[in-house]
């Protein structure tokens, strides 16, 4: 038997379940396929075994495969993005189906010829963190350069045209990795040509499984996402190439989490060096950090030691250089993309909707909003620690259904938006982002019931809500949701309710958020603390959740989350992970409005980058610029000086 073509069908077909089924049937374990060979001399494609994760992306995400490697990757069949054909696609607002057929990431042909040029420099918007300590630092902007610096595990395999949903796993630093007991038990085979960087107090060694161990440790004990990896027992390495990962309870979630943005290798000595972490970068990655400045910018170099090689044995990167300029205006933003200053950007579709008309040139793909309301969609959260009204969940509901969202997404977004829901959307059985028309009655727009709701509770002549947010710019993205905050501020008006807005500067609000000090509500867009998919909803509306930081206390979404955090099958998780999203929109635990799409927009001279704006995969993709390159007949000459 053919188990992991038959384990991969049944992934595909009915989800994790049936594969473990099958395995079982077999009585054999299931392996991933490694990674492409790193032979030193490689002219022509290895020859590979299709890949079959040993987990899905998420629990009941089906796994991609990739079909053997040839000498040009260009000839391989591309991932079928199929939601242009769904029900729930069709439901969405006609303007944002014209554009999402339009420029949709299947439209991007990987090259044919495959023949990356080397070296040059990629120049991109970014900034460098105060606090570079990426296991205890909240700050997420530290996730971009160690994107680049630091592998994993298991990273995603993502190209132009890739599902950005059934995401294909592959090894990075892990060659090959099996489970026993439902992913109770892991076992990661490493690879042995991997060397930290030589500097102190490291001195370029070789990343042996010893490394492995002291993280995983550090990461279930000392760092901030200890909680989540409190399932974790105990981890081994038997031998400098094998770690052991036992849990207490099964985790077929653990890959999963070790291609997260946060889970990236980091070396004992600098953890063990007062301010290492804090102050620098030391990695093994595709690049390294040279130079660094907050609020400036940083620069990174081809790391020489990189084991990476494509699937025709070409070392990587192919980039010999990235600069990343902070430049936090979005209209100057947009000036460094129109003269060519930047060679990649991910804007919301609001800011670029004038310059595309004229920019036939440009590489276009819409990105999409965030799969789930708590990565990328504004909302207003309360902070339920302190009383108020917000306390009543009659004066809640009131103040979700006080909004047309239909109209604020026109206001705010030019009528290109979707509605959040509070778990992926994909995880509770959608199949495509939801509309207004999927969402209960305590969220439609009834501002009639709304006035009933707020009366019943006590608050007939309505009250005034203090609300942080980051301050009103008039430019870019801020301003479109700007306009969409006015446009909530108008509606609650209509029933009695006043915004009193209190600005911070970014990114004092998230850290307020974090640390629970704020006092009536927030407005903002966060990203949640945790990494592990089957641990997301927990995370977020458990009383005990390591992002619960508005202190929702539900004793019914308690039950849900953790009755979701120890189930496997598949089907019970989507009706869990449904019962969940229901149970907090009909509790109305926050508020919140349409998200906005964004366009990832290349020069024509980028080649082979998927730099996509799901966090859930990739901050912003940096790690697959290790196999962009820039066409030289094309780019800038002064990025190949």
């Amino acid at each position: 038997m053919n188990i992991a073509r038959t384990a991969l069908r049944g992934l595909l077909l009915g989800g994790l379940a049936f594969a473990l089924v099958v395995l079982a049937a077999c009585g054999k374990e299931q392996k991933a396929a490694p990674t492409a060979a790193p032979a030193a001399t490689a002219t022509k494609a290895a020859a590979t075994s299709p890949t079959t994760a040993p987990a899905p992306t998420a629990a009941t995400r089906a796994a991609v495969t990739s079909p053997a490697a040839t000498a040009s990757p260009a000839a391989t069949v591309q991932a079928k993005i199929n939601y242009l054909a769904s029900a729930q696609f069709a439901k969405q607002p006609a303007k944002a189906q014209e554009l999402l057929k339009k420029y949709h990431g299947s439209a991007l042909k990987r090259p044919d010829p495959y023949n990356p040029q080397i070296g040059g420099t990629l120049r991109l918007p970014g900034n460098i963190p105060a606090n570079m300590n990426h296991v205890k630092s909240l700050e997420a902007g530290v996730i971009g350069p160690i994107e680049h610096t630091n592998p994993g595990l298991i990273e995603p395999k993502l190209n132009w045209g890739d599902d950005l949903v059934h995401v294909e796993m592959r090894g990075d630093l892990a060659l090959s990795w099996s489970q026993t007991g439902n992913g109770q038990v892991w076992t990661f085979k490493l690879r042995d040509n991997a060397y930290w960087e030589e500097k102190a107090p490291v001195a370029r060694r070789r990343v042996i499984a010893q490394d492995v161990k002291f993280d995983l440790d550090i990461w279930r004990t000392e760092s901030l996402l200890a909680p989540e990896f409190s399932d974790i027992e105990s981890v081994e390495a038997p031998d400098d190439t094998t770690v052991v990962v036992k849990g207490k309870v099964p985790m077929p979630d653990l890959p999963t989490a070790m291609w997260a943005v946060r889970m990236r290798l980091f070396a004992p000595e600098c953890y063990k060096t007062p301010t290492c972490m804090e102050q620098q970068i030391i990695g093994f990655g595709p690049f390294k950090l040279l130079e660094a400045k907050q609020d400036v910018g940083y620069t990174l170099v081809r790391n020489p030691d990189y084991y990476g090689r494509d699937d025709a044995g070409n070392k990587l990167p192919y980039i010999d250089r990235i600069e990343r300029v902070n430049i936090t205006d979005p209209a100057a933003n947009i000036a460094a993309m129109r003269t060519g200053q930047f060679d990649a950007s991910t804007r919301p579709y609001s800011e670029f909707q004038d310059l595309l008309k004229t920019r036939q040139d440009w590489n276009i793909v819409m990105t999409g909003a965030c799969v789930e309301n708590l990565t990328c969609a504004e909302q207003i959260n309360f902070n339920y620690r302190n009383q108020g009204p917000w306390q009543d969940v009659r004066v809640r509901r009131a103040l979700n259904m006080a909004l047309d969202r239909d109209k604020i997404g026109e206001i705010g977004y030019g009528g290109i938006y979707t509605i959040p829901y509070p778990v992926a959307y994909y995880d509770a059985g959608y199949d495509f982002y939801l509309t207004t028309k999927d969402l209960p009655a305590t969220m439609q727009y009834n501002p009639t019931e709304a006035k009933r709701l707020l009366a019943d509770a006590g608050y007939p002549n309505g009250f005034t809500l203090k609300v942080l947010r980051t301050p009103f710019t008039g430019t870019g993205r801020n301003l479109a949701d700007s306009n969409a905050d006015q446009a909530l501020e108008e509606m609650w008006k209509q029933v009695g309710v006043k915004i009193d807005w209190v600005f911070q500067p970014t990114p004092s609000p998230v850290a307020s958020f974090q640390q629970a000090k704020w006092d009536e509500a927030i407005a903002l867009i966060y990203w949640p603390t945790g990494q592990r998919a089957q641990m997301k909803p927990y995370n977020a509306y458990n009383s005990k959740g390591l992002s619960n930081f508005p202190g929702i206390k539900d004793a019914e979404l308690d039950r849900l989350t953790e009755q979701l955090r120890a189930t496997l099958d598949p089907q019970q998780r989507t009706q869990l992970n449904k019962q969940i999203g229901d149970r907090f929109l009909d509790q109305a635990w926050a508020v919140f409005g349409p998200d906005q799409w964004r366009y990832q927009v290349m020069q024509p001279w980028l080649i082979n980058a998927a730099n996509y704006a799901d966090s859930e995969i990739t901050l912003y993709g940096s790690r697959t610029y290790e196999r962009a390159w820039l066409d030289k007949s094309k780019a800038p000459a002064e990025r190949f000086k």
